[in-house]
This record gives structure tokens, sequence and C-alpha cells, in this order.
């Protein structure tokens, strides 16, 4: 017995589990103490234990598992900070993988323990074998073999260090690096994602996002990056600051990355100058500096050196492990860069050499084979972005046809320095492309290079093509994902600029093989390049721009020519060429990111501490009102997400995932919307009875235009009540089928609405009171509820249009046309609001008989002839009364309400449809007194359901379209990576023994020829 126990304890994976069932133990009875004894959090209950178990776990592993014999202060100390940080990693998998089997799968508690706790266990032992308690190098030989990586992420982390503290960014100062959509759009969701995560809500779904949204779908667009991770540790306050950190982070170890790739990319492992000067070129390029305000792009443009280093190992040592597990988390992280780059690896296939026909089609099938279990893992997330995707008003796929954006050297002029990154811009032409002058000139000095010249002509067709695609409308429109690019021109340059970096490698090295006078030839056609760029973009290139890259031309040339004809070493020459390209990189970088400006985030979220404290006691009042499922909004905006920035259940959203008929609709009725948002502007009582706006929250200087009753101030924010709520879903009329939204404008479609569904209708009366249109920059006209102009002269324009009230009421007006930039209404002479008021519904008040209007149309440019549809109503509140009343006769009494989830009980008195706000998503299922019924869309937009006479209950849960099955392929995917690395492996053994035997076949051949050269040596000493 005492044998076999030895026997059992020699084993190291017997030891670990053992020492893993106790860990297991220690996290449980904590965990299930904590949950019974004391009033504490589930998550926080979870955090303690796994604080216990981490402790207990480290003398485990290294006493009893491993057997550590790490000796001294430092080597322990390292071992430590190892242990305990791979301990956090699975710490944050167990929290997370808790609360989405809780919250967002609702599985039992013990039940989602015991699951996360095997793959933790796993994760835990991986961690341990090949990271923790691996035999490790001192520490000067680490530096000495990393060193390259180590100075490279030094670089870029100091410069961005003292970019921040330049410009005062947060925390050394209250600007941020989050521009255009990430103040808007990142930022709010970052703090709806923290807040689902802190406070054990459901990852499917919100109800703070667009009237209510699939979470999932707009998660893999914005929001899956593990870095995201770290805004748990911080307050919502600080989402900005740690967001800027974040930003600083993953660009610099996009450049360890970068070094990691070309240290391997030619087999052994190289360390040299020229390495890190490269690996900063790729983290420093603009189109780093312009888009890193799209922070969750970065991920994959980091991660994309690691992908091109597993392409190659997956091919050449059929290794596909980094390919595999690096492709899979750019997909997993943002799918649309992730897209982009699968689309390149296609690309770069044909362009690797593949040496024999043969080998050409065995590469081929192991990278389809590998690059689909890449994206089959990643199925859990890319199914239901898909279903999502297709859900909005881009998932119309209609290519378009191929035009070309403009002169092609206007655009590769961006390749010279202190040019200018784009950040966005309306002109689909631009491109962020400069890296070094340094790939300007090895793009001409590859020519030279001694390699095969097909090999090289396969690079140069694809850099061709890529800028072929810069410019064409079609290829540019594949590329984005059959989507148009929407203000963030060629978001795929960043493979340019890698090929051209992975050249400009090549080339450098490669220079003791290139003749001086080729190299001279490079730096004239540089030169030329340089020139020509500079005549054909005229203007738009930068005073200092082409002198400045001339003398960069010319140093490197020159350091080239002399390490070519051998005047100086090939350390000397690798250290300029270095130490120049480090200093122009710096110096672009500082130049780049201060001609992108700095968004001052404090002047968008100043107000975010006491909107948060005023949203808490809106909470409470909805809680001693029992108001069961309610909305909330904000009278004005300074975020176009604030409302989710503040997680309220709410109405507006700017977005990329938000659902085509939902906008639509909403337009339809008379909100403000655009391409991918709607906003809460465009309000009427009858839009705020029918989506359950029961609370604003007003700001001081905010424009109240609402009827709505003031209940309390809260930290200087108002807090006002609908004197007419709702529910989420109420009994209508069947007629409520057959409403059909194309038909009317907007008040007329209220009208026709409300009357379809309760058979009352005539809130809003038209009027037509005597129009005049004035303006000194276009001729103006009025006719037909219709002002038509034509511009004097092409750029900025304005008109005004005047009524005066013919009676007293409450008015409505509806401004529309295209290209308005604001609008400003005057109310006898006093300016009452100026704004993005067009298209959209605008509650002017009530008005006296006599009362003059005044409404000034701006636009920023304009040519040739426009119309602008004009209309004006005044709403009856009478009539309207009659309409509410019969909404709220027989309501759906919401008892439960969570993210993606509704139950209650309703009163029908006959058939009738059952309408909710609830936006249409095929992923809801309906159950009508426990039975799963039909529902269908209704209103253009929204979820109605069939209901028959009597007392029923009705129960709404939700599951995004493909999420199961999604998980299945994912699990079925890793699978088939492990059986097919295993297969891998024993093929490699097989492989070996093969060549081992060849070997020793070879041996008695090799001994007899030994023999006879001896005997030949002996006679001819005789």
């Amino acid at each position: 017995m005492i044998r076999f126990i030895k026997k059992i304890l020699a084993n190291e994976k017997m030891r670990y589990l053992i020492a893993g069932g106790c860990t297991t133990a220690v996290n449980l009875v904590t965990f299930f103490l904590l949950r019974v004894i004391t009033p504490i959090s589930r998550n926080t209950c979870n955090a303690i234990a796994i604080a216990m178990a981490i402790a207990f776990a480290y003398f485990a592993n290294k006493f009893f598992v491993f057997q550590s014999k790490r000796k001294g202060f430092y080597a322990t100390l390292v071992e430590a900070v190892q242990f305990v940080g791979a301990r956090l990693v699975s710490m944050v998998v167990e929290i997370l993988g808790l609360a989405i089997l809780c919250d967002t799968f609702r599985i039992h508690e013990l039940a989602s323990k015991l699951l996360v706790q095997v793959i933790v266990l796993v994760l835990n032992y991986v961690f341990s074998k090949l990271i923790v308690f691996k035999e490790k190098k001192p520490f000067h030989e680490n530096m000495q073999d990393n060193w390259c990586y180590y100075l490279s992420f030094a670089i870029v982390a100091v410069v961005m260090l003292v970019v921040c503290i330049a410009e005062k960014i947060a925390p050394f100062g209250e600007n941020s690096l989050t521009l255009v959509d990430s103040v808007h759009q990142y930022l709010p969701f970052f703090s709806e994602l923290r807040d689902k995560l802190l406070h054990e809500r459901s990852l499917l779904y919100t109800w703070n996002v667009a009237l209510g949204s699939n979470f999932v779908s707009l998660a893999a667009y914005y929001l899956m990056s593990p870095f995201n991770l770290l805004l748990l540790l911080f307050g919502k306050e600080q989402i900005a600051a740690v967001t800027c950190f974040l930003m600083c982070l993953k660009i610099a170890l996009t450049a360890v990355a970068m070094v990691h790739f070309l240290s391997y990319k030619d087999g052994e492992k190289k360390r040299n100058f020229l390495i890190v000067a490269i690996s900063v070129a790729y983290a420093f390029s603009n189109y780093v500096i312009g888009y890193n305000w799209n922070t969750m792009w970065l991920d994959c443009i980091m991660i994309f050196p690691l992908i091109m280093l597993g392409f190659q190992r997956m091919l050449e040592e059929r290794d596909p492990k980094l390919y595999v597990l690096s492709l899979f988390y750019a997909l997993y992280c943002n799918y649309y860069i992730g897209y982009i780059i699968c689309l390149f690896l296609v690309l770069w296939f044909f362009v690797y050499e593949h040496k024999t026909v043969k080998r050409f089609f065995i590469n081929g099938f192991r990278f389809a084979v590998y690059s689909l279990l890449s994206g089959g893992m990643a199925a859990f997330i890319l199914l239901p972005a898909y279903h999502g995707i297709m859900a909005t008003a881009a998932g119309d796929m209609a290519i378009p046809k191929g035009t070309w954006y403009g002169n092609i050297f206007v655009m590769l002029r961006q390749l010279l320095v202190f040019t200018k990154p784009i950040t966005n811009q309306i002109f689909d032409g631009g491109v962020n492309l400069y890296c070094g002058m340094l790939a300007v000139l090895t793009m001409f000095l590859y020519l030279f290079v001694k390699e095969h010249p097909w090999k090289k002509f396969r690079k140069y067709v694809l850099l061709v093509l890529l800028v072929i695609s810069f410019n064409h409308g079609t290829l540019n429109y594949i590329w984005h994902g059959m989507h148009d690019q929407y203000g963030i021109p060629n978001r795929f340059s960043f493979v340019f600029i890698f090929v051209l970096l992975v050249m400009a490698y090549d080339a450098v090295q490669s220079i003791t093989e290139i003749d001086i006078y080729f190299v001279i030839s490079s730096i004239l056609l540089a030169g030329a390049f340089a020139f020509a760029c500079k005549q054909q973009a005229g203007a738009t290139i930068g005073k200092y721009t082409l002198p400045a890259s001339l003398v960069l031309l010319v140093i490197y040339g020159v350091t080239c020519c002399l390490r070519t004809s051998k005047k100086i070493t090939h350390a000397t020459y690798i250290s300029v060429i270095g130490s120049v390209c480090l200093v122009e990189l710096v110096a672009n970088a500082a130049y780049g990111f201060s001609e992108n400006g700095y968004c001052h985030y404090k002047k968008y979220y100043k107000t975010s501490p006491a909107v948060t404290e005023a949203n808490v006691r809106v909470r409470e009042m909805a809680e001693e009102e029992q108001a069961g499922f309610y909305r909330s909004e904000l009278m004005n905006y300074t975020v176009l997400d604030e409302a989710s920035w503040h997680n309220m259940p709410s109405v507006s959203t700017f977005n990329s995932t938000v659902m085509g008929p939902v906008v639509t609709t909403m337009g339809k009725l008379g909100f403000y919307t655009g391409a991918n948002e709607f906003l809460y502007r465009g309000y009427t009582p009858f839009t705020n009875a029918i989506f359950n706006i029961r609370y604003l929250l007003e700001r001081p200087g905010d424009l109240n235009n609402f009827d709505y009753n003031y209940k309390e101030t809260v930290d200087n924010v108002s807090i006002y009540e609908n004197p007419y709520p709702t529910s989420i879903g109420f009994a209508v009329s069947n007629n409520v089928k057959d409403w059909d939204q194309s038909r009317y404008s907007a008040m007329i479609a209220q009208n026709t609405l409300a009357y379809d569904m309760t058979g009352y209708g005539g809130f809003f009366q038209d009027e037509y009171p005597a129009i005049s249109v004035t303006s000194d920059t276009a001729k103006v006209s009025y006719e037909n509820n219709q002002v038509s102009f034509t511009a004097n002269a092409s750029g900025p324009m304005c008109f005004m249009l005047s009524f005066t009230a013919d009676h007293a009421g409450d008015y409505y007006v509806n401004c529309r046309g295209n290209y308005v930039t604001k609008i400003r209404f005057y109310k006898n002479g006093q300016e009452i609001a100026y704004d993005r008021y067009q298209i959209q519904i605008f509650h002017l008040g009530q008005l006296e008989a006599g009362d003059y209007i005044s409404i000034e149309y701006e636009y920023s440019n304009v040519s040739g002839s426009e119309v602008a549809p004009f209309y004006v109503a005044t709403f009856h509140q009478n009539v309207f009364e009659n309409v509410y009343r019969e909404l709220t006769n027989h309501m759906l009494e919401v008892e439960t309400v969570k993210d993606g989830y509704v139950y209650g009980t309703i009163e029908m008195p006959e058939d009738k449809t059952l309408f909710t706000s609830i936006p249409y998503d095929e992923g809801w299922t309906v159950k009508v007194d426990g039975k799963k019924v039909d529902y269908y869309k209704v209103a253009g937009a929204f979820i109605g359901v069939d209901i028959g006479a009597g007392s029923h209950t009705v129960e709404f849960s939700y599951m995004p379209q493909g999420m199961l099955f999604g998980i299945a392929i994912s699990v079925i995917c890793m699978v088939l990576l492990l059986v097919s690395l295993q297969v891998e492996k024993k093929l490699e053994v097989r492989r070996i023994e093969k060549a081992n035997a060849r070997e020793e076949n070879e041996k008695p051949g090799e001994k007899l020829a030994e023999e006879v050269e001896t005997d030949i040596e002996n006679l001819e000493n005789v």
C-alpha cells in the first residue's frame, strides 16, 4: 500500500490532482460559507474565496507538486509574482465564467461553480507547468537574450508617457486620447460592461441601449478585449483614464509582437537594433497614431505579427498552435479587423513560397483546416455577431460600382514623414500609410535584393493590389466587410504597412549583396517618388514634409552605400540606420499625436457624478412606486450614448450594431435618426407613453420643453416624471398589424398608429400658417409644405423660415431636409433652441395667437438645388387622453424584469394584440401561460403577440440567435484542435524515427568506408 502511494506521489500530474482537489475544496468551502453566513454579494464572495485558494495553492504547488528548487530573494519573488499573476488570470476566468453561467444562462450557483472549477484547474496546471515553475534563466541572461523586447516596449511606453504628460492626458490632466466615436460610444459601452459584471447582470441583452439590444452583438464589435476587464478595478469616473492607459499599453505591446515576429521569421532567434527600429515603426505607424482611438482594433493590430509568425510555423514546422490561438484571439476581440486579417491571409498564402506544387496543396489543406478551426473556436461570438450585424441597416449588402477615388500619388503622399494622420474624414480615399522613410527607400531597394525574382514579384504584386484597393470603390467595399467606410477610410492599410516593413527589414539586412549603383538608383527613385507626391498633392503636403523626407532618404542612402562598399562595419551600419529611424519615428509620433488633437473628456462628463446620484434616486422612486418596467432619459445630451454611460434603461443609441428596422420606425415616428443612430429627440406625449419614458433628468441649462411633472432635485439634477406612464406592453386592437409607416409624415404617422391601436387618433392637427422664407445666400421659395432653394455658391448657406401663430395652442414643427447642419429657433425674436433639430419633431410649446416664430436652417456645405419639407401641427390633449386611457386599460403588469427577461400578467377583455416596446429580434422566446407562442413584428420594429381573452401570464426570455449553436461549434473545434495536435505530435515522432532509421542504415556503409580508408593509410605508411 505504501509502495502504491509512493508510486502515485512520484507522478507530477497525480500530485497536481491532489493539490488541485484541496485547492478547489478551500475555494468552494470558503465561497459557500460566506454566501450562507454573510450578506456579501456573490462576486465579492467569489473573489475572497479565490484569494484564499491562491494563497493555499502557491505553497502546495511550490513544495508538493512541482517541488521548486529556487532559492534566493529575487528568484522566489519572481516565482511568487508569476504564480499570483497567473492565478489572477484564472481568477478573472472564474469570476467571469461564474457570472456568465449564473446571470446569463441562469444555471445554479453550485453547478456553475463546479463547472468553472474544471476549466480553472486545467488552466492553472498549464500556467504552473509552462510558466511559473519552469526553469528560468538568471536575470542577466534573460536581459541579454530578450533585450530587443524590453527596449522596444520601453521606447514606445516612454514616448506615450511623455505625450500623455505633455498633453495633460488622464491621469495627468483632463484630456483624453479618446476621439470621435470613442467619446460617444466606447466609453459609455465600457461603463455598461463594467456595470453588468459588477452587478451580476446578463451579458446577453441590455435595456440600456436602443430600447433594448443584443448585448453579445454589441460586445463582439466593441468590448471583447480581455484588457477591458481591468475596468473592474476602477470606478466609473476613471474609465476614460483607464482606457487611455490601455491604449498606450496595447501600442507598446504591438512593438513587442513585431519584435517576436522579426526575431524568429528566419528560423533561429535573432537580436539586433534593426529589429527594434522596425518594430517601433510598426507601433508608431500613422495607422496606429491616427486610428488608436478605435481601441478595440488595437488588439488585432497587436496580435497580427504573431498570426503571421504562426502562419509561417504552421507551414514550415508543422506547428499550428501559435497560428490558431493568435487568429482566434483576433476574431474574438474584433471580428471586423479579424475579417480583414483573414482576407489578407488568403492573399499572403499565394504570395508565400511553397517550393513545390505538392507542397502548395499540402500547405493549402493545412491553412484551410487550421483557419477553420480558429474561426470555429470563436463561433460562440462570431455567429451571434453575424446575426446581429445582418439585422442592422448595413446588413443589406450591395456592392457599389467600381469608381476611383482620385490621384494615386495624392494617396501615396501619406508615406512621407510629417504627413498628418487621418483620424476621420468624409473622403473615402484617405489612407494612413507612413511607417518611416526607411520603408520608402527600401520599397525600391528591395528590387535589387538577391532573392528569387518570382518571390519578389509576388510581394510587389500584393503591394500594388493593396494600393489599388485603397483607391477603388468596389475593392475597398470588399476589404471593409461589404460595408461603407463611414468616415474612417482604408481601415485595412495596416497590412500594407506590415508587408512594407518586412521588405524593409529584408532589404537592410541584405545590403552587402546589393551593388552600390543599385543603392544609388534606389535613392534616386525614392527621391523622385517624393517629388511626384509633392507635385501631385500640392498644398496638401506640409511645408516641412518634402525637405525632411529627402534629408532622411539621403541619410539612409549614404549609410547603405557606406556599408555595401564595406566602408563601415555591419554593427555600425545597423546602429546608424536604427538610431536615425528611431529619432525619425519618435519625432513623427510627437507631430502626429499633436495633430490628432485631444478630447477634453471632462467637458463631456463633468456632470457624470451628479447624474449618477440622480439615477440612483430614480431607481429608488421606481421601486417605491412599484413602476415595474420603465425607461428614463436625459433632457439633453453631452454624449450621444450618455444614457448608456449612466446605465439607464433608455431610448437613444449611436452604435454600429443598432437594428435597421428600429432606426427606420423611430425616424418615421419623428425621432432624430442617422445611419446607425436614433436619439431621444423628437419626443411627443404619445411616443413617451408607448415607450414608457417614465422619468427625465434635467441639468442646469437643459432645454425643458416637456410636459412632465417635477419631482425633486438631487445634486443639482432635477427629476421629472411622466404624467402618462404605461408599461412595456399593452393590449391593442388587431388593426395595429396593418399600420404602414411608409405612408405618412411623422405627426400623421403617430395619429394613425394611435388610431390603429385604440380606435382614437387625431391628437395632432395640421396647421397652415402663412410662411415666409428669406435668405442672403440662396434663392428660396415655399410651397406645399416645402422650402425649395438654390445656393448662390457652393459652401455655407442658411435661410430663415417664419410664421405667425393664427391661434393659441400647443405647437409642434417637423423640420426636414438633407445636409442641414443645425437649426436655430426664435420665439418673438428671442432664441429658444439651437442644435441638430433637423429631421425630427420639435416642440415649440404653448403659443398665443400672434406669437412670431422664426426658424433658421444652417448648412455647412451645399451646392445646387435642394428642398426642405416643413410641417406645423398643434397637439390636442383631450384627444390624446382618450388614446392613453385605452392603452392603459389592459397593460402588462410586470412582476420581474432583468436584462433579457420579462415576466408579467395581463387581463385581456377579448382576443387582442399585445403590443410591446421590445425591439423585434428572433432571439426572443415568448411564453403565454407557460406555453411557447409565436410572435411577430408590429409597427415595423417591435414585438407583437396574439393573446386570447382572459387572464394570462406572459414571459419573455432572450438568447441571441446562433449563440447555442456557436457554443457547440466552439467546443467541437477545440476538441478537434486537441486531437489534431496529438496527430501532429505522433506524425512528428514517426518522422524522427524514420530519419533515425535512415541514419542507422547508412552507418554500416560509413563504417566500411572508414575501415578501407584506414587500410589505405596503413599501406601508404608501409
